[in-house]
Protein backbone atom coordinates (compact mmCIF):
# COMPACT_ATOMS: atom_id res chain seq x y z
CA UNK A 1 0.00 0.00 0.00
CA UNK A 2 1.31 3.37 -0.98
CA UNK A 3 2.17 5.35 1.88
CA UNK A 4 1.02 8.81 2.35
CA UNK A 5 1.92 11.97 2.06
CA UNK A 6 2.35 14.18 5.09
CA UNK A 7 -0.92 16.93 4.55
CA UNK A 8 0.55 20.95 5.67
CA UNK A 9 -1.96 23.49 6.21
CA UNK A 10 -0.96 26.49 5.69
CA UNK A 11 -3.26 29.53 7.38
CA UNK A 12 -2.71 33.19 7.30
CA UNK A 13 -4.84 34.88 9.71
CA UNK A 14 -4.90 38.55 10.38
CA UNK A 15 -5.11 39.51 14.27
CA UNK A 16 -5.04 42.58 16.47
CA UNK A 17 -2.22 43.43 18.37
CA UNK A 18 -4.29 42.90 21.55
CA UNK A 19 -4.91 38.99 20.56
CA UNK A 20 -3.58 36.19 21.70
CA UNK A 21 -2.24 33.91 19.21
CA UNK A 22 -3.22 31.35 21.70
CA UNK A 23 -6.68 32.51 21.96
CA UNK A 24 -7.06 32.43 17.80
CA UNK A 25 -5.75 29.70 17.23
CA UNK A 26 -7.76 27.37 19.97
CA UNK A 27 -11.41 29.67 18.68
CA UNK A 28 -10.59 28.32 15.41
CA UNK A 29 -10.73 24.45 16.73
CA UNK A 30 -7.23 23.71 16.30
CA UNK A 31 -5.69 21.56 18.28
CA UNK A 32 -3.01 19.77 16.71
CA UNK A 33 0.13 21.24 17.55
CA UNK A 34 1.36 24.38 15.90
CA UNK A 35 4.70 24.45 13.98
CA UNK A 36 6.25 27.58 12.37
CA UNK A 37 4.13 29.81 13.39
CA UNK A 38 5.29 33.28 12.30
CA UNK A 39 4.02 35.78 13.88
CA UNK A 40 4.76 39.62 13.88
CA UNK A 41 5.44 40.42 10.31
CA UNK A 42 6.70 39.39 6.76
CA UNK A 43 8.94 36.40 6.69
CA UNK A 44 10.98 34.96 3.90
CA UNK A 45 11.72 31.41 2.89
CA UNK A 46 14.99 31.20 0.76
CA UNK A 47 17.79 33.07 0.55
CA UNK A 48 17.76 36.93 0.87
CA UNK A 49 20.27 39.66 -0.21
CA UNK A 50 20.10 42.96 0.50
CA UNK A 51 22.76 45.00 -1.04
CA UNK A 52 23.76 49.08 -0.20
CA UNK A 53 26.09 50.12 -2.52
CA UNK A 54 29.07 48.61 -3.98
CA UNK A 55 28.77 44.83 -4.36
CA UNK A 56 31.66 42.84 -6.39
CA UNK A 57 29.40 39.71 -6.44
CA UNK A 58 26.30 38.35 -4.11
CA UNK A 59 25.47 34.89 -2.85
CA UNK A 60 25.88 31.64 -3.29
CA UNK A 61 28.70 30.69 -5.60
CA UNK A 62 29.00 34.13 -6.55
CA UNK A 63 31.91 34.94 -8.44
CA UNK A 64 34.30 38.22 -8.40
CA UNK A 65 37.55 39.00 -10.36
CA UNK A 66 40.10 41.76 -11.79
CA UNK A 67 37.53 44.53 -10.32
CA UNK A 68 38.23 47.93 -9.05
CA UNK A 69 36.11 50.11 -6.80
CA UNK A 70 35.95 53.76 -5.51
CA UNK A 71 33.43 55.13 -3.39
CA UNK A 72 32.28 59.10 -4.14
CA UNK A 73 29.48 59.10 -1.26
CA UNK A 74 28.03 56.80 1.06
CA UNK A 75 24.73 56.53 2.61
CA UNK A 76 25.37 58.33 5.64
CA UNK A 77 25.69 61.51 3.15
CA UNK A 78 30.26 61.46 3.55
CA UNK A 79 31.57 63.81 1.53
CA UNK A 80 34.22 63.56 -1.54
CA UNK A 81 37.54 63.93 -1.12
CA UNK A 82 37.97 67.32 -2.30
CA UNK A 83 42.01 67.14 -1.77
CA UNK A 84 42.20 64.24 -3.45
CA UNK A 85 39.90 65.03 -6.37
CA UNK A 86 41.54 67.94 -6.90
CA UNK A 87 45.01 66.31 -7.37
CA UNK A 88 43.17 63.82 -9.83
CA UNK A 89 41.67 66.90 -11.25
CA UNK A 90 45.15 68.69 -11.97
CA UNK A 91 46.58 64.83 -13.40
CA UNK A 92 43.45 64.41 -15.77
CA UNK A 93 43.56 68.03 -16.93
CA UNK A 94 47.25 67.36 -18.07
CA UNK A 95 46.01 64.62 -20.25
CA UNK A 96 43.61 66.39 -21.62
CA UNK A 97 45.43 69.11 -22.73
CA UNK A 98 47.91 66.46 -24.62
CA UNK A 99 44.85 64.71 -25.89
CA UNK A 100 42.43 67.40 -26.75
CA UNK A 101 41.84 68.08 -30.96
CA UNK A 102 38.70 69.43 -30.74
CA UNK A 103 37.02 72.48 -29.89
CA UNK A 104 34.64 70.61 -27.68
CA UNK A 105 37.63 68.59 -26.19
CA UNK A 106 39.34 72.16 -25.36
CA UNK A 107 35.63 73.16 -23.45
CA UNK A 108 36.03 70.20 -21.44
CA UNK A 109 39.63 71.28 -20.57
CA UNK A 110 38.41 74.65 -19.44
CA UNK A 111 35.55 72.63 -16.85
CA UNK A 112 37.81 70.81 -15.39
CA UNK A 113 40.04 73.31 -14.57
CA UNK A 114 36.90 74.95 -12.78
CA UNK A 115 35.92 71.71 -11.43
CA UNK A 116 39.63 71.82 -10.10
CA UNK A 117 39.31 75.56 -8.62
CA UNK A 118 36.13 74.84 -7.20
CA UNK A 119 37.42 71.41 -5.12
CA UNK A 120 40.47 73.39 -3.84
CA UNK A 121 38.64 76.20 -2.89
CA UNK A 122 36.63 73.39 -1.02
CA UNK A 123 32.94 73.56 -3.11
CA UNK A 124 31.99 70.17 -3.67
CA UNK A 125 28.54 71.12 -5.67
CA UNK A 126 30.33 73.64 -8.03
CA UNK A 127 32.96 70.87 -8.63
CA UNK A 128 30.37 68.58 -9.63
CA UNK A 129 28.20 71.23 -11.13
CA UNK A 130 31.47 71.60 -13.81
CA UNK A 131 32.25 68.23 -13.86
CA UNK A 132 28.70 67.67 -15.23
CA UNK A 133 29.61 69.46 -18.47
CA UNK A 134 33.03 68.06 -18.90
CA UNK A 135 31.06 65.06 -20.84
CA UNK A 136 31.84 61.73 -21.50
CA UNK A 137 35.15 61.89 -23.38
CA UNK A 138 36.40 63.21 -20.62
CA UNK A 139 35.07 60.77 -18.17
CA UNK A 140 36.43 58.25 -21.32
CA UNK A 141 39.92 59.65 -20.67
CA UNK A 142 39.91 59.80 -16.82
CA UNK A 143 39.18 55.81 -16.51
CA UNK A 144 41.68 55.35 -19.28
CA UNK A 145 44.36 57.15 -17.12
CA UNK A 146 43.20 55.45 -13.96
CA UNK A 147 42.21 58.96 -11.85
CA UNK A 148 39.43 57.21 -9.92
CA UNK A 149 38.07 58.96 -7.65
CA UNK A 150 37.60 62.06 -10.88
CA UNK A 151 35.97 59.52 -12.98
CA UNK A 152 33.28 58.40 -10.57
CA UNK A 153 32.61 62.19 -9.61
CA UNK A 154 32.07 62.57 -13.31
CA UNK A 155 30.07 59.64 -13.89
CA UNK A 156 27.92 60.97 -11.00
CA UNK A 157 27.64 64.21 -12.11
CA UNK A 158 26.62 63.40 -15.76
CA UNK A 159 24.36 60.72 -14.25
CA UNK A 160 23.21 63.06 -11.56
Amino acid sequence: MPRESPKARIIIIEVNESDSLADVVRELGFFETAKNVFHGGAHSVGDRYEVSGQAGAVGPNAHAQDNGFAQLRNEQGAKIDLGQLAAELQTLRTAMRGAAVTPEHDLSVGYVAQAQVAAEGGNESGALEHLKKSGQWTLGLAKQIGVHVAALAISHSIAG
